[in-house]
């Protein structure tokens, strides 16, 4: 069976850079199909044709900043998003990450060594991610399914935890203005 090719974005205007990046994931192996753009709008181009498991940016930018490659809707986000400074900052690490950004990493030559295992981490804390968005999401709708369910019965129902508190009530039980008698 092959192995997964990881499909990665690499968006960065310094070519030094760049080839850094390329030997990393070069001698990392063929699990990884890289490619790159040095700008957003170039990276823009290639995104409007292609889906990557996740996108390497570069902060600074000629033409923006790389948070702006972070989709807008972040609970429908086709992939993640780490962003690559010059120069670490707190201030503005938490506002990337406030933005969305997967993670922030500060360049450094071990860095981009480095930068295989830290886009395999991301990926892996991607999935769970995803994983716990789904089942989120199933919970909640089971939990819509189950207060339908119960208000369409013409019984009072309520629903307690296993101290005798309530947890969820139906309407029917809500429009008779039961207190409750447990």
């Amino acid at each position: 069976m092959a192995a997964t090719r990881h499909k990665i974005l690499l968006v960065e205007d310094q070519r030094a850079h760049v080839k850094l990046i390329e030997r990393a994931f070069e001698f990392a192996g063929a699990s990884f199909q890289l490619n790159t753009a040095g700008s957003l709008r170039e990276a823009r181009t290639l995104l409007a044709r292609w889906t990557p498991d996740v996108v390497i940016a570069d902060l600074e930018l000629p033409d923006g900043r790389g948070t702006d490659l972070i989709p807008a809707q972040q609970s429908d986000a086709p992939y993640p998003v780490i962003v690559l400074t010059s120069h670490g900052d707190e201030n503005i690490a938490v506002e990337v990450m406030k933005a969305g950004a997967l993670d922030y990493v500060v360049k450094s030559a071990s860095v981009m060594r480095d930068m295989p295992r830290i886009t395999t981490a991301a990926l892996r804390e991607w999935k769970h991610l995803l994983e716990r968005r789904r089942a989120e999401e199933a919970r909640t709708q089971s939990l819509r399914l189950l207060e339908g369910v119960l208000d369409s019965l013409s019984a009072q129902v309520a629903v307690l935890d296993h101290s005798g508190m309530i947890l969820m009530v139906n309407s029917a039980w809500a429009r008779a203005g039961i207190h409750n008698p447990f």
